[in-house]
């Protein structure tokens, strides 16, 4: 992501020298379109952290394949799980 705005303000600024009005609007767009997208999923991140959701559907299938493997289980009714932290 670094790189990606840096090399928008570079174009930003070469587009501008070069007579181009808009390039310089246009890169400050990219650069904050791009601290957004990062700040939306650092903020989600962070909310899912602090309340317990459930796990992936694919951590809960393998839990459920290992579980039948066990000698002994004959079957599995629910399984209930939560991801906090």
């Amino acid at each position: 992501a670094d790189a990606l705005t840096s090399v928008a303000v570079l174009v930003g600024l070469v587009g501008t020298k070069l007579g181009f009005n808009y390039a310089d609007i246009i890169a400050a767009l990219v650069v904050s379109l791009v601290v957004f997208h990062i700040s939306v999923e650092m903020f989600l991140g962070g909310v899912n952290g602090l309340i317990d959701v459930s796990i992936d559907t694919e951590v809960i299938d393998k839990i459920v394949e290992l579980c039948k493997r066990v000698k002994g289980v004959e079957g599995i009714k629910a399984i209930r799980s939560r991801s906090m932290g």
